[in-house]
């Protein structure tokens, strides 16, 4: 038997039985089934609400009031509980100032103190952890002595940390130095975070991220067999740290091993390999222009139908409607459609009829925030646009937009009235300060004027009479001489002479030694050293020769051949490049003369650049970087179908923008790359300075725009970065193996 749909009227009905005569649909809502969100007037306030039928015979109601409601319950419990803590915890020395009603922990009360009588605001948080009256407390009593503090630094860090010598405790919130005793790393600290167990010593903390984790392996390895059991295996990893790492996976199913991340393994990713099978083998069927011809007529109830001229295509191509109860014609995806988007002209109606504040509700929420002691003179808009208002007390009128008054802000005058009024440290007081701090080892130089804790004061070191400009507050918090901070950092950095023979020895397998006469000033400034084998003497940079330069008369030691290098020019030339007829080879310094077989350019260039990456000039202004020939050699090796410099004609800035390549599967364009050198990141002035940076932003985001809406991966690869893993990576992701 077929079920009888509900009319409108049916629906108005039960509206006005279940809701007690309350409630009433706005004009121009239509009822068309219990999941149709329909818009309804709640007549007591007034507000409109989007309820569905079925929401509503089932008990749903006004949102707004409904909240109001459960608000209201929640502060008036709220409001007894703190009544009685006040009452319990202080036997009655303090009580709520009559007509203050509780909000939430961290809302200001005003509160009697029934002793002295002062009145005062406090949170009630505060007061449950034993804020008290202000006028009353003894603040000297309650400031921490150096002996109680060392004390209780000691029992937090259990002898783990030490004071330096010569630091001074303050308060809880002054920085002091202190030493972790493990690594001997040095630095600054909050005493009060300190206590409270933060602050520990960040380097021993970067050292232990990077390590590798074998219990957080363990976790994670059995976290994945509770998921899939045996039908996927984790291998072992010597570098797992955490949920982000990477981990090798074995589908036991297919045999396929793969890389992938912890976390997406855990939140459903699986065998890539089976994937790409599954998909070859799904059948999708095309909906027809008929089967959803007959969709709009039982979605629309018989109110919509396609126009004539429109044929079907797809889910994603729009298709004309016509809506037969206005007549209005309009553009809209099939999707859309099904999903419940109705006709436009008819939802404007709709919309224009919305529950607007009016200039009453506005008075009203003013008098019930601040009662009589502000007005409203102008007349209210809108949220945003400003009325005129009014302090009784001080007669100051001003503009204000609505929403800023009904969230706190109040009369301006009397705001710059207090904070004037408020007392100002002055420089005698500031130089008490660093006094505390620092004795006489720093003072204010003569003739500087305090004005705030964030105005620059300039300051005397004594000890090496340096003078610099520093922010009060900056001081306080422990800034100190800049001249003396850099001269112990480069101390403390400083490679002495001893250590850099042990690297001499270390790197240069015993086979070179420090002169006699050799003098280490730093990593930047050349030493003379002797090669033992061959007994020559040079001066090296000591960093040149960490990073591996060696003996320049044995060139390290090796030296390499004619035939050495004619292979070499082979092997990375990818058998494009030759040496020229005649040519011999004598070292990486002295030019040599190559041909570039594919356009049969002969020119001259220094082996040691060839082996860098350097190749033929007159291909280089073809436009094609090291990185990019590079990214080419990989797609060819790997028989991966791409075009280089690919246009669409969507994409352009005065003209069609150019991606390095586009990787194309079946025909169909699968991903693009990018390949970004540093003018794509910073100013470099060889590539145009600022002006070509700024260009160069603008190219780029119109390009990740138009990839960003057609829904194709642009895979953009920074000029420091290693081109095979992150392209390997990020094209694997859209089933491409290299």
């Amino acid at each position: 038997m077929t079920r009888m749909k509900r009319t409108q009227e049916e629906y108005i009905s039960i509206l006005n039985e279940l809701g007690n005569n309350e409630y009433q649909l706005v004009d121009g809502e239509i009822y068309q089934g219990n999941n149709q969100k329909l818009q309804t007037i709640h007549k007591t306030c007034e507000r409109i609400t989007s309820i569905s039928p079925k929401r509503f015979m089932s008990g749903q109601r006004c949102l707004y009031c409904s909240k109001e409601e459960r608000m209201r319950k929640i502060h008036e419990e709220k409001h007894e509980e703190f009544k009685i803590f006040l009452q319990e915890s202080t036997d009655g020395e303090y009580t709520l100032l009559e007509g203050e009603m509780f909000v939430h922990a961290k809302h200001h009360l005003q509160l009697v103190h029934q002793t002295c009588g002062n009145v005062y605001r406090v949170r009630p948080d505060d007061f449950k952890k034993g804020s008290r009256c202000p006028k009353c407390r003894d603040r000297s009593a309650s400031k921490k002595s150096y002996e109680q503090f060392v004390q209780e630094f000691s029992d937090s860090c259990l002898g783990e940390y030490e004071l330096l010598d010569g630091q001074v405790y303050v308060n809880g919130k002054t920085p002091i130095q202190i030493r972790h005793k493990l690594c001997d790393y040095e630095y600054s600290i909050n005493p009060d975070s300190f206590l409270r167990g933060h602050l520990r010593c960040s380097q021993c903390k970067t050292n232990n991220k990077l390590t590798h984790n074998p219990e957080k392996f363990i976790q994670c390895k059995e976290r994945i067999m509770g998921l899939v059991g045996d039908e996927y295996s984790v291998l072992e990893s010597t570098d797992f740290m955490n949920l982000k790492s990477s981990i090798v996976m074995r589908h036991n199913t297919c045999g396929y091993e793969y890389s992938t991340v912890a976390d997406y393994f855990i939140k459903g990713s699986r065998c890539p390999n089976c994937l790409i099978d599954f998909r070859k083998k799904q059948v999708w069927k095309r909906k027809t222009h008929k089967e959803f011809s007959e969709e709009v007529l039982i979605m629309g109830e018989g109110n919509y139908e396609l126009v004539e001229e429109t044929v079907y295509i797809n889910n994603m191509t729009h298709v004309q409607m016509r809506h037969i109860t206005c007549g209005y014609e309009y553009l809209v995806l099939p999707s859309n459609f099904l999903k419940g988007r109705r006709c436009p002209n008819c939802n404007d109606l709709n919309r224009s009829r919305r529950n607007i504040k009016t200039h009453e509700i506005f008075v009203k929420e003013v008098r019930d925030a601040v009662q009589e002691e502000y007005s409203v003179l102008g007349t209210y808009i809108n949220t945003n646009t400003k009325v005129k208002m009014k302090h009784s007390l001080c007669g100051y009128e001003w503009d204000i937009i609505p929403a800023s008054f009904l969230l706190g802000t109040r009369c301006p005058s009397c705001a710059l009235k207090k904070r004037a009024s408020k007392k100002r440290k002055t420089l005698d007081t500031f130089k008490k300060e660093m006094y505390e701090l620092v004795q006489n080892e720093y003072k204010v130089k003569e003739g500087e004027v305090y004005i705030n804790n964030s105005s620059p004061i300039i300051v005397i070191h004594n000890v090496c009479k340096h003078e610099y400009s520093v922010r009060p507050g900056n001081f306080l918090r422990g800034r100190r001489c800049p001249a003396c901070s850099k001269k112990a950092r480069g101390e403390k950095t400083r490679k002495n002479v001893d250590e850099f023979k042990q690297q001499v020895l270390e790197y240069g397998n015993q086979e070179y030694e420090l002169t006699k006469n050799a003098v280490y000033i730093n990593t930047d400034t050349p030493i003379e050293m002797r090669h033992i084998i061959c007994g020559h003497v040079w001066s090296p940079y000591p960093a040149a020769f960490i990073r591996g330069s060696r003996c320049p008369n044995c060139n390290g030691g090796i030296k390499r051949t004619h035939d050495e290098f004619k292979q070499s020019v082979e092997d990375l030339g990818k058998g494009h490049y030759v040496i020229a007829p005649g040519e011999i080879y004598t070292n990486n310094h002295t030019h040599i003369a190559l041909i570039h077989t594919e356009c049969e350019t002969k020119y001259k260039t220094t082996p040691g650049n060839f082996l860098r990456g350097t190749r033929c000039p007159k291909c280089a202004f073809l436009g094609m970087s090291k990185g990019e020939r590079e990214i080419t050699d990989i797609f060819v090796e790997n028989n991966i179908d791409f075009i280089p410099q690919q246009t669409f004609e969507e994409c352009k800035h005065k003209r069609p923008l150019r991606f390095d390549f586009a990787v194309y599967v079946e025909g169909n364009v699968k991903a693009l790359v990018e390949y970004n050198g540093p003018q794509h990141y910073h100013e470099v002035d060889y590539f145009g300075g600022k002006e070509s940076f700024e260009l160069t932003q603008l190219r780029d985001n119109i390009k990740r725009t138009y990839c960003e809406k057609q829904g194709i991966p642009l895979i953009e690869i920074r000029y420091d970065e290693e081109i095979l893993p992150k392209l390997s990576e990020e094209l694997l992701k859209v089933n491409v193996s290299i």
